[in-house]
This record gives C-alpha cells, sequence and structure tokens, in this order.
C-alpha cells in the first residue's frame, strides 16, 4: 500500500500519507480512490468527510437512497441479506432506511462491487472500518430518539445485538448519548434488576458502558450495589455482559470503586472462575503488571482491606487470592481490550515506575497476607503456603530479605517449624545463589541454618516430605556440568541418615510411625526402608505401622509401609512372609495389596499368591502388569509366570488380556529368544482378541 501512496502521492508529507492509511484499513482499492484528488491536481483531502464522498464518489455511489442504505448498514457488525436471515434487512430497511427490503438489498448489491461493502452470500458487512465509522455516525444523527428506542425494543435479538456492539465506535453521537440517557432512566429499559436480568438488558449496558460509563456505574451501583451475595447469585442472564462491563469500568480512576466492589461480590459466588471471569478480573487488579487498572496501589488495597474482615469466608477467600497475585513476579499477560472505552486513546495499567515502588507493593502484600494469617485461623494455612510458594522468588531482590527474615520468624514463633519455607529457602541456595550479590547470599545461608530443626522427627519429615529433588545440600550449587546424581540424592541420603540415629531409640521410632503414616510424604520410602533395616524388632515396628495405618482415613501411609516392608524383605529374614500375611489380615490394607507385593521381592510362590489374589479380587487385573515393571519378574522362568497370564486371560477378560500381552512385553524385554509355550500364549491372546 505505500507503495500505491509513493505513485500517486509523491509529493505528500508523511501525515498526508498516514490519514489516508489508516482511513482505508488495509484496503488498497479505497486508498487508490481517496487519493485521486490529489493525483488530478488538487490539494489532498484533510478530513474524513472529504475523503468519504470523495470515495463514495470515485465508487459511482452518488444515490441519496443508496447512500442511506450503506449508512444504515454501518450501524451493524453485519445484516443478514438473504435465506433464513432475510428478516435482518427488511427490518433495517422499514425502521431505519425508509426503504423496502428489496430496495436496501439491490443498493447494497452494487456497493458490494465497489469494495465499500462486503457481501458472502448471507451477510453484508459495511467496510473499511473508519468509513464504516463515519457513514454510521452520520446516520445516527439523522435518526429520531424515538425510532432507535423502537428499534432496540421490537428487533429480533442477533439484530439487536449485531447493533449494540458498534456503539463503542459511535460514542461521539449525540443521539446515542440522549438514547443512553433515557435507557439508563428510572423508568427506562435498564431501571431495574427484573429488565437487567436479562440478555438485551445486560447487552445494553455493556453497550452504554462506550457512551456514558459513569451513569453505566451509578446505575449498577444502584441496582447490584444493595445485593447480597447470594441475591446476585441469581443473576444468570447475560452476566458475560456485567463481566465486560464491569472489566471496562474498573479501569478508570471515577468508576474503579464501584466497579471492583461488585466484581469481589460476583467472584465470591462465581463457579467458572477461568477465562474472562470476575475472578480472574478481580485478581487481576492486584498483579504488578498488567493489573488492568489505571488505579494507584493504595486504592486498591482500600478495597481489600474493608472486606478481610467480613464475617463471609467467599469474601475473605478472594481478597487473599488477590493477595496472592502482590508477591507473585509473574503475572498473567494482558489480552483484552477494556482499556478501550469508546473511541477514546487506550488507558494506560499502573505500573511501578521506580524499585522503591514495585517493593512497597510487595510488601502490602506480604504485610497482609501475614496479618491475616494471625487473625483468621481458617485461612492460616492458605496464607503460609501463598508465602512459601513465593519465598524463592522475593528473596532474589535483597531490599526485601529483611521483610522476609521478619515474616519467617513471626511464623516460626507460631508454628515452631516450617518446611516449607525451608524447601524455599534450600531451592534458592541450590539454584540462584550464584547469580546473587555475595552480601545477600551469605544472609540468606545463616537464614537457611536458622530455620533448620534440630529434632530427629522434624528433620525426618523435612527430608521425607517433598520430592526426592526438592532438598539439597545448602552448601551446594547447581552446576550444568555435573553429570552426578548426589545432589539430587541428597534428601534421601539425609533421611537415611535420620532414619538409623531414630532406630535405635524405641520411642522416637513409634512416634516417628504415628506421625508418618498419618502424613503425605512424598519420599518416605528411602527412609521407611533404612529404618526397617536397622531396627531390632522390625515386626513389631511393621505391626504397629499397620495398626496406625488402620486408623488413618486416608491412604496416606501406604508409601511408609511398603519402604518397611521392602527394607524388611531385604534384610534376608523370614518375617517378610508374616508381614505380607499381617497386611492380608487387614480389612485396610486388602485394596493396597499391589504396594506390599510390589515392595518386595517377587518369587515363584509369592507370585502364586498374587495369582490367588487375583482370583478372589484383592488384586484387580489391570493393577498386574506392575509387577513386571523394573524387570522384576525376569528372575523367573517362563512356567513360573505362566499362571498369572493364564488367570488374566482366561478369567479376568476383557481386559487381562491387554495386561498379559503388556507383561510379556516387559518380560521378553532384551530377550533375544521367545520360548514356545510364551509364543503359544500370545497367538491364544491374539486369537482372543479377534
Amino acid at each position: 500500500m505505500k507503495g500505491s501512496f509513493d505513485n500517486a502521492i509523491p509529493k505528500a508529507d508523511n501525515s498526508d500519507i498516514e490519514f489516508i492509511k489508516n482511513l482505508s484499513d488495509g484496503y488498497p482499492r479505497i486508498a487508490v480512490l481517496a487519493t485521486d484528488n490529489y493525483s488530478e491536481g488538487l490539494p489532498i483531502l484533510k478530513s474524513i468527510e472529504d475523503v468519504v464522498e470523495r470515495v463514495l464518489k470515485g465508487c459511482g455511489i452518488t444515490c441519496i437512497e443508496q447512500v442511506r442504505a450503506i449508512e444504515c448498514l454501518a450501524l451493524f457488525t453485519e445484516l443478514g441479506a438473504d435465506e433464513t436471515l432475510s428478516e435482518e434487512l427488511d427490518f433495517v430497511a422499514q425502521n431505519l432506511a425508509r426503504q423496502t427490503g428489496d430496495e436496501m438489498y439491490e443498493y447494497l448489491a452494487q456497493a458490494a462491487k465497489s469494495f465499500l461493502v462486503d457481501y458472502n452470500g448471507y451477510f453484508f458487512i459495511a467496510k473499511p472500518l473508519p468509513i464504516a465509522n463515519f457513514l454510521g455516525l452520520r446516520r445516527l444523527d439523522l435518526l429520531r430518539v424515538k425510532n432507535i428506542l423502537n428499534f432496540i425494543e421490537n428487533a429480533p435479538p442477533r439484530l439487536q445485538s449485531s447493533f449494540l456492539k458498534r456503539w463503542e465506535y459511535f460514542d461521539t453521537s449525540k443521539t446515542l448519548a440522549k438514547v443512553t440517557e433515557i435507557l439508563l432512566a428510572r423508568d427506562g429499559l435498564c431501571r431495574s434488576l427484573e429488565s437487567l436480568n436479562t440478555n438485551i438488558g445486560l447487552q445494553c449496558l455493556d453497550a452504554l458502558v462506550h457512551i456514558d460509563p459513569i451513569s453505566v456505574a451509578y446505575t449498577i451501583e444502584r441496582i447490584f450495589g444493595k445485593l447480597s451475595i447470594d441475591e446476585l447469585q441469581q443473576v444468570q442472564s447475560g452476566q458475560d455482559y456485567l463481566i465486560n462491563v464491569l472489566a471496562k469500568l474498573v479501569f478508570p480512576q471515577n468508576t474503579f470503586h464501584i466497579a471492583a466492589k461488585l466484581l469481589l461480590k460476583l467472584a465470591s459466588v462465581e463457579k467458572q472462575t477461568w477465562g474472562n471471569s470476575s475472578t480472574s478480573i478481580f485478581i487481576q487488579l492486584f498483579q504488578i503488571y498488567s493489573s488492568g487498572t489505571e488505579v494507584e496501589p493504595s486504592e486498591r488495597f482500600r478495597i481489600l482491606d474493608d472486606q478481610l474482615n467480613s464475617n463471609d469466608e467467599r469474601i475473605v477467600k478472594i481478597c487473599i487470592e488477590a493477595l496472592q497475585n502482590t508477591i507473585q513476579t509473574s503475572y498473567r499477560g494482558w489480552t483484552g481490550d477494556s482499556n478501550k472505552i469508546g473511541t477514546q486513546p487506550p488507558l494506560k495499567h499502573w505500573n511501578p515506575e521506580t524499585w522503591d515502588e514495585l517493593f512497597d507493593f510487595i510488601r502490602e502484600g506480604l504485610q497482609r497476607l501475614n496479618k491475616i494469617r494471625v487473625r483468621n485461623k481458617t485461612f492460616a494455612c492458605k496464607c503460609e503456603e501463598i508465602i512459601a510458594l513465593n519465598i524463592r522468588d522475593l528473596i532474589s531482590y535483597e531490599s526485601l530479605i529483611g521483610d522476609i527474615e521478619n515474616i519467617l520468624q513471626d511464623i516460626i514463633n507460631d508454628k515452631g517449624i516450617w518446611l516449607e519455607a525451608i524447601k524455599a529457602i534450600s531451592n534458592w541456595l541450590y539454584y540462584d545463589r550464584k547469580k546473587a550479590p555475595e552480601t545477600l547470599s551469605i544472609r540468606v545461608r545463616k537464614l537457611y541454618d536458622t530455620l533448620m530443626p534440630t529434632d530427629l522427627i522434624q528433620l525426618a519429615l523435612l527430608y521425607t516430605k517433598f520430592g526426592q529433588m526438592d532438598i539439597y545440600d545448602p552448601d551446594s550449587i547447581y552446576d550444568t556440568n555435573n553429570t552426578s546424581n548426589e545432589d539430587f540424592e541428597y534428601s534421601s541420603k539425609k533421611a537415611k541418615e535420620v532414619a538409623a540415629k531414630i532406630a535405635v531409640n524405641s520411642d522416637l521410632t513409634q512416634q516417628v510411625i504415628q506421625i508418618m503414616v498419618q502424613e503425605q510424604l512424598h519420599n518416605v520410602y528411602p527412609f521407611a526402608y533404612e529404618l526397617a533395616i536397622k531396627v531390632e524388632d522390625p515386626l513389631k515396628i511393621f505391626q504397629i505401622a499397620v495398626k496406625e495405618f488402620e486408623k488413618s482415613i486416608e491412604n496416606k501411609g501406604i508409601q511408609f509401609l511398603s519402604g518397611l516392608i521392602s527394607g524388611i524383605d531385604k534384610n534376608g529374614s523370614d518375617i517378610v512372609i508374616k508381614c505380607i500375611q499381617i497386611a492380608q489380615q487387614s480389612n485396610r490394607l486388602k485394596d493396597q495389596m499391589v504396594s506390599i507385593y510390589n515392595a518386595v521381592d517377587i518369587s515363584a510362590e509369592r507370585l502364586n499368591e498374587i495369582v490367588q489374589q487375583l482370583k478372589d479380587g484383592s488384586i484387580k487385573a489391570p493393577e498386574c502388569v506392575y509387577f513386571s515393571y523394573g524387570r522384576r519378574l525376569n528372575s523367573l522362568n517362563v512356567k513360573e509366570i505362566l499362571p498369572l497370564i493364564d488367570e488374566l486371560y482366561l478369567n479376568q477378560e476383557p481386559v487381562g488380556i491387554w495386561t498379559a500381552l503388556k507383561i510379556i512385553l516387559m518380560y521378553q524385554y532384551n530377550r533375544s529368544n521367545l520360548d514356545k509355550q510364551l509364543a503359544k500364549r500370545i497367538k491364544q491372546l491374539g486369537e482372543h482378541l479377534n
């Protein structure tokens, strides 16, 4: 297009070219028509009205009736023209264009040949957008207010929607300003909850917010502001439109408070929190960047402060979610257009302009989370979880380390130990310390020592609660060139060391079993394994562990039991047989026998036990494939595994057949020869599948 300008108007300055380019909106033909005036030796057109008239003339559109048809089309995003949608064009022709449907169709079809109208056989669409906006605005100010109100009230729903969606481009229309005043009046279409709790009611608000956002905000406050959150739950029809309106109103300073308060109430009863929801919009207000508002942080925090003492936990929950955003260094990107109201320049998000503003914002969030933790025991754990999840990122800012230390000390004073915080700092020391200033590294290392427990059971919980690679040696630093796995085995190694110390004390052993069987511990297996090897009476501790497991509501301790029985089995004693029998006799462990057998070596005798448990339903057919993982059946010959294969495919159809095939596949891995009996079974399995 720039080449076309250079040829047509070689002496035009950049402002002239930019003006024509914006009006043509990417349509070269329109640009050529707009520049014909210049090529004829006349001055370049400086107003949109001059350009539009020149384009209309260049397209051969001079008939007043045809121009009116195009102007009316420009009032809509699209206009149904034929077949099942023909009633749309007929309705517009009769009510706005003073034409018959056939006449308007003919005018628009002719215009479609000149690039001002797009027609795909079903819809007419005015284009390009800047010219369509001008023509639509011109038509609006030639229509009576009464006609527009009647049109909104009587048009088919799809046509209403197409009309209202265009209002964002007509915010300077004096006619629409008057229409908006009438619609928002106490006796207008948007007068009450009943009238707004409809698709058309809230869709009108979504259009009116571009014409008079302040009046829309006051209307929303009058109708929705007095409702309780339970009453707001009844607002169903068109709620997406209401959320769109609030997203726009919460951006500017003068309507922020009204919109933010209602967004919070809606979020507290919202079931769908993804996408364009009131929850996502409200909590985004408290991001450091791309917050969706131009309002200063102090005013945003005031909204939270007013509600944090609420007796309604649903409100407090959303406030806490919002505060989580204040301390996160990662944030949701901005993809919406709620910073655009009408044709005014887009509003700008508030962003910190200095590091001090950034740190102050984070501190405000941290302080409030800590206060909620202290005052509201219901949400104490949630606040601690949020802080712990962000410690690693926050301590990278040396200016915030003092604040982090103070909050950690407060929480340690209340809890005695905070494992999640230790994990976060351990990760920072291992992964992030290399890039940090030495003074900060030394300070964080001391903080780690301060938080570390000395009690053996607490140490055991630290090294077993998280994944194997979540706790690191505080004096090690991540090195991409280090191919050793030693760093990633640190927590398992320390867990075994602590287990050995606990094993010599029967009281501590019993205490640690009682605690660990009730906890969700992700790396407890090596601890339990070592404990079983080092204790004086492994059968006794297994019995204690099973009794504690039977008391638990959930099956959190199954990994602990698996580690115990594995350690007992590796000790090479017959005690493991008694342990398996104890497990079989436990009502709570009947459905967990797969985990028990997976923890011990599988002999031919044990495999026969598994087959028997498969027959009586204690073990399910799909679970049997786990016994073949890790080449655990490789020590058995074919004759010894056939009873399991036969039971699976003969008596556990249809899933048993596939399980049997998977087991054979794992058994044959790295074997060069296929046993004849196994080949025969594979053939039989294939026949069963067919």
